[in-house]
Parts: C-alpha cells; sequence; structure tokens
C-alpha cells in the first residue's frame, strides 16, 4: 500500500492471492495485510493456506474489505474475521492514521500524530464514495432493499415501513452517506406522525436513489 511505502516499512505487494501466498512463503514477512476481495485466488483462501503452513502460521493477517456493514443484517465472512483465522479488520478506504495504528499493533512502529492528524484532515475533505464502496451499496439498494420496497407497492404496513426506513439510515451512516441517511430519517419521521402522503412520495422516490449516488461518485 502507498501508504505503508512511505515509511520506513520494507512493504511487499502482491496482485492475487496465489501470489500472496507464494511471497509469503519466500519472504515471511512480519504481518500481512490481506485483501478479502482479489481476482482469482481470493483473500479468504490465501489466507486459509497460509495459516495452514507451519512456518507462516503464526504470522498475523490483517484483512482489508470494502464492505459496508450495517446492524441489521446477517454476520457475512468478512465479520467473522477472527473464526477466518485473521487477526484484524480494517474497512476501504483506509485512513493513514487508522492503519498505522492497526500496523503498530503488530510491529515495533510508531505513529507519527502531527502527521496523522494532517491525514486525517486531508481525508475528511475527500468522498468516502469509492467504486468498490458504490458497488456494494449499491448491490444492497438493488437486493434486499428493493425486495421490500417492492413488497410495498401494494400495501405500506407502518412497522416494516419504519423498520425499512431504519435500515436504509443505517446503511448511510455506516457509509458515511448523507443522501441515504437523509432518506431513511425522514421515512422514519413520516411513519412517526401518521404522514401517507409523505411516506408514498418517499417509498415512490427509492429507485432514484441509486443515480443520485452514482452522479454523486462522479
Amino acid at each position: 500500500m502507498e501508504i505503508l511505502q512511505s515509511t520506513a516499512l520494507e512493504v511487499i505487494s502482491a496482485n492475487n492471492g496465489r501470489q500472496a501466498v507464494q511471497l509469503a512463503m519466500e519472504h515471511k514477512p512480519n504481518l500481512i495485510l490481506m485483501d478479502l476481495h482479489m481476482p482469482g485466488m481470493d483473500g479468504h483462501e490465501a489466507t486459509r493456506i497460509i495459516k495452514m503452513d507451519e512456518e507462516l502460521r503464526d504470522i498475523p493477517v490483517i484483512a482489508l474489505t470494502a464492505s459496508v456493514k450495517t446492524t441489521s443484517v446477517a454476520t457475512s465472512p468478512e465479520e467473522d474475521w477472527e473464526g477466518a483465522g485473521f487477526s484484524g479488520l480494517l474497512r476501504k478506504p483506509v485512513q493513514r492514521s487508522v492503519l498505522l495504528k492497526e500496523v503498530s499493533r503488530f510491529l515495533n512502529f510508531s505513529v507519527p500524530a502531527e502527521a496523522a492528524v494532517q491525514e486525517e484532515q486531508r481525508n475528511a475533505e475527500k468522498p468516502f464514495l469509492t467504486p468498490e464502496v458504490l458497488g456494494e451499496i449499491t448491490k444492497r439498494l438493488e437486493g434486499d432493499f428493493m425486495d421490500s420496497w417492492r413488497g410495498f407497492q401494494k400495501r405500506q404496513p407502518v412497522q416494516e415501513v419504519r423498520d425499512f426506513g431504519m435500515r436504509i439510515k443505517e446503511l448511510g451512516a455506516a457509509g458515511k452517506l448523507e443522501v441515504l441517511r437523509r432518506f431513511g430519517d425522514d421515512l422514519v419521521s413520516a411513519v412517526n406522525n401518521f404522514d401517507v402522503v409523505r411516506i408514498r412520495d418517499l417509498l415512490k422516490g427509492y429507485p432514484d436513489l441509486k443515480g443520485t449516488l452514482e452522479e454523486r461518485a462522479k
């Protein structure tokens, strides 16, 4: 990663899971940062092979994922990182201070406080909606969320619509996306106020959320 390459740490990069395993066997690094979503062999399989090797099993592996977690969905393989043999989990895009702090748990490496603060300020100005994050959120919006929305075309049970709004609000909060957080908040508020017209207007505009997010990502 570019962030680590700018430090005094020696960094070896792999383009896929198979190469990651090969490089781990050749160099026996002190720490491995494993992207879970790579072409060919993914990070889960690569880590499983590494942990089966007697000479490599004790090397800590930190998982990297672009998945967005919300409290309303079932545990995914990414969330069960400890059970999968990982020593930590970082969500992309990773801020410099967060990455260096995690690395310092395993390596004798200090995080420069001033540089960390400056990086936090720079990242605060950058959009969170990377292509990977957009793809993950779009998948959710077109999957189980869309299934729920279709069910509301005939009837709108108050509690189910409220839960739908809360889930979208949580997704927006997790992804730092104000457009989703505000939509969910408005829908919950309309339900709490028994504003049927507002509820229907908001639900009618749900399919436009994807286009709004894609526009923001440009």
